[in-house]
């Protein structure tokens, strides 16, 4: 039985009825070799999934570690050296004395693991090669930055274009830097 299991979601290249394939059970609960595809997945012949069972809990903590301080290291250049001296100049007012570390920690923590669990894995596990995982690595880290960023814009008065625009950016590259880190010391 897996303490932790995680499901790798990817298009499958197989024609007709999708299944699923499960190597171990999860969260305790047997589960045939092979059965239906779930209802709740697209069964279409172009858009069938393979769902496999990767990693345990100990290879995630290694992962989520290791990303987490190639992430923190990047990110700290790009925070000292940009984006606070440039807030501190354009909206000092909304910058808080000190920052409140217990939230950066949880924003980290939670980033990073939504990030393993729907980008790193998978690519480790089908071995998707470079230009796949930076692709994909740099989508996601441009959405959930432009989550932050372009709330600010709607809420925020006098939050700068031009800052909300670099650090969707940032988020992008930070997060394909450390996708494509993690992976080369991994496959």
């Amino acid at each position: 039985m897996v303490s932790m299991a995680i499901l790798a979601v990817t298009p499958s290249s197989k024609w007709g009825t999708p299944l699923v394939k499960v190597k171990k059970s999860i969260f305790s609960i047997p589960f045939p070799k092979w059965t239906t595809t779930p209802k709740w997945l697209p069964s279409s012949p172009l858009f069938s999934m393979e769902i496999s069972v990767v990693y345990n809990r100990n290879m995630f903590i290694k992962l989520l570690l290791e990303s987490l301080f190639a992430f923190l290291v990047i990110d700290l250049v790009w925070i000292s050296q940009v984006a606070s001296p440039w807030m501190k100049k354009a909206v000092p007012h909304l910058l808080s004395a000190s920052p409140n570390l217990l939230a950066a920690l949880a924003f980290y923590l939670l980033y990073l693991s939504i990030f393993l669990i729907l980008i790193l894995i998978p690519a480790l596990t089908h071995k998707s090669g470079y230009s796949t995982l930076a692709f994909q690595s740099f989508i996601f880290g441009l959405a959930a930055y432009a989550t932050y960023d372009l709330t600010n814009l709607a809420v925020m008065k006098g939050y700068p274009l031009s800052m909300a625009l670099a650090d969707m950016l940032w988020g992008g590259l930070v997060t394909m830097l450390t996708a494509l880190i993690i992976y080369k010391l991994n496959i």
